[in-house]
Parts: C-alpha cells; structure tokens; sequence
C-alpha cells in the first residue's frame, strides 16, 4: 500500500492536494556461475648439479622451478619443453526484475477529480568475463645445457 500527498501553493492552475492508494509487486533474480582452474608449482633444488635424462621420450617443465648451485642438465631422446602454466578463470551471469503497481487517486485543486493509475517496470541483464595468467618456468643455475634429438621449444 502506498500513500503520497503532494501540496503544492502559489502556481496557477497547482494541485492543492493529491492522494494515492495502491498495490503491486516486484520480482528480482539473478544466477552467477564461476568456474577456476589453477595450476599447481613444482620446484626442484639441488646445490651442486641437477641432470635429467629422458631416454625414450619428451622432458617436459611446465610451471616449475629447477635450482642448482652449478650446472642444469636437460637431456632429452626426443623433444624439450619448456612451457608456462597456466590459470584460468571464467565468470557469467544473468539478472532480471520486474514489478507492477496499481492504484486510484484523488486531487483537488485546479482539477478536482479521481483517477486511476498503473507503473509496469521490466529489466535483465548478463554478464562474462574470463581471465588467464601464467606461472612461467625458471631454470637457475651458473650453467644450463640443454640437449635433444628433436626440437627444444619455450612456450608461454
């Protein structure tokens, strides 16, 4: 229920009062979904050497940390690796609300009289979004040799 009164002086043809009485509803949602992926860091230390060795296939860092007081030894029967992780995150959603109010009035002033009324109000609205970062591979070390038969790929 709703009550408004308006007073209103000094102007020509003015409402001097007004009242209202109404009723109506309204409705709001929304849904949000979200969604994560993230990686996971790996480290490898050693103070002296740190050799890796694969006879049969890739090596493969992805995302991970590998310290060595000296020497850092890939040696790869096919192809290196070298590649960042990555983290993902994605977001959307959707809104919307409605209403409706109605209602008879009464004015008196200038024009006298009784009316009725009606408000009607819809809306909706989304939303998205998706990011991504990168957990990059850190080989440190005084010296790094890398060996293999295929390719030797840094990827991001």
């Amino acid at each position: 229920m709703a009550d408004a009164v308006k007073n209103q002086t000094g102007q020509q043809g003015a409402v001097l009062l007004s009242v209202e009485a109404g009723f109506g509803f309204k409705t709001a949602g929304k849904e949000q979904n979200q969604n994560y992926r993230q990686s996971r860091q790996s480290s490898l230390k050693a103070g002296g050497d740190i050799n890796i060795r694969g006879r049969e296939g890739d090596i493969t860092v992805q995302g991970s940390n590998i310290t060595a007081g000296d020497t850092i030894r890939l040696d790869s029967a096919r192809d290196i690796l070298l590649q960042s992780a990555q983290d993902s995150q994605h977001q959307d959603g959707k809104n919307r609300n409605a209403g409706v109010q109605v209602g008879v009035g009464v004015s008196v002033g200038a024009q006298t009289g009784v009316y009725i009324y009606a408000e009607a109000a819809y809306g909706k609205g989304k939303n998205r979004s998706d990011s991504q970062t990168h957990q990059n591979t850190l080989l440190q070390s005084d010296k790094l040799q890398l060996s293999s038969k295929g390719n030797t790929v840094l990827k991001w």
